[in-house]
């Protein structure tokens, strides 16, 4: 009987120790595979704006806690949809685990797609999507629905008499076209015949300040503009506050940069589209690193926007959307 006890008692303890180096191995594996490489390709690479600043600090924040190697790459500028191809080409060659892209156009990237779909990496599209189902999962902001909010308000606060303009920034980029259409699917049911046209300053201040100098000039019964980013909104605030119609013209913006910040509190913006950028940026290395794992991923992920006014933008929501937490 002492024989069978010590022999079932030192054949548990093998087992219990088995169990464990395999608990282990499984463990190590499983770290080892938590700290792959994945690559972000973002459209404002060179000279990011505030917006894809509070984008990255949302990636590296969600890199630190699934232990994941992150590399940053990019074209020059967000126009320059042929440097991103050749990007994309590199990094393709380079055999990451995964990419998260931030689109420069709808249709010129499907290929490259196609290519590095073929390779076995996994695509994570953050943003502003691609016309194709290579990407795994795309993040980003409804910008149809975001664009409604700026037609809406538009059309609340200018006179019903005055002419529209639309600021754009890239043409062909999805965030700027569904941002566009959904600007004009309000103003078209309540404005019809009102807007002079929509105009792209290839996501450059500069280019939208003086947009903004020759629409004023050649239609200065323009009473309200409606800017689909940062860049944009910020150039056609500083024309107007030069031509002495800061807060005249009436100005629907989008983003949160410090610029506009001041604008807004100043009167000089009526109103701004906020977006959630490190929601955006966190969930992007989150779905990415689910993705490469062999999870199932849900293939749409709304991150959110919300128009903030002068009256609205000291609220405590708000105050986190506006000061968003950026690591320096």
């Amino acid at each position: 009987m002492r024989i069978l006890r010590g022999a079932l008692i030192i054949s548990v303890t093998v087992l219990f120790v088995l169990s464990a180096l395999l608990c282990y191995k499984y463990l190590a594996q499983k770290d080892m595979k938590q700290s792959g490489r994945i690559v972000v390709v973002l459209k404002d690479y060179k000279n990011p704006s505030e917006f894809w600043k509070v984008v990255k600090a949302g990636i590296d924040t969600a890199a630190k806690e699934y232990n994941v190697k992150v590399e940053y790459t990019g074209a020059d500028s967000e126009s320059n949809i042929e440097g991103q191809i050749k990007i994309l080409n590199e990094v393709c060659e380079s055999k990451p685990e995964a990419i998260i892209l931030a689109a420069s156009d709808y249709c010129l990237l499907v290929p490259m797609l196609e290519r590095i779909d073929k390779a076995g990496i996994r695509v994570i599209n953050i943003d502003s999507r691609v016309n194709s189902n290579i990407p795994k999962c795309f993040i980003s902001t409804d910008n149809l629905d975001a664009g409604r909010k700026a037609g809406k308000k538009l059309s609340d606060i200018v006179d019903m008499n005055s002419k529209l303009a639309i600021i754009s920034y890239v043409k062909g980029s999805t965030t700027a076209i569904e941002r566009e259409h959904g600007v004009l699917e309000y103003l078209n049911r309540y404005r019809q015949g009102k807007v002079v046209g929509t105009f792209f300053c290839d996501n450059n201040q500069s280019m939208a300040y003086k947009i903004v100098m020759n629409l004023m000039s050649e239609h200065p019964d323009i009473g309200g503009i409606a800017c689909l980013n940062e860049n944009s909104t910020v150039g056609a605030t500083k024309a107007l506050t030069d031509l002495g119609l800061g807060g005249k013209v009436k100005l629907v913006g989008f983003d949160s940069s410090f610029d506009e910040i001041k604008y807004l509190e100043k009167g000089l913006i009526q109103a701004t589209v906020v977006q959630k950028p490190f929601n955006m940026g966190y969930l992007g290395l989150k779905t990415a690193v689910q993705s490469r794992n062999g999870n199932n991923v849900v293939k749409r992920i709304d991150t959110g926007s919300v128009l903030v006014t002068k009256d609205t933008m000291h609220t405590e929501e708000n105050q986190k959307l506006l000061f968003p937490f950026v690591e320096k």
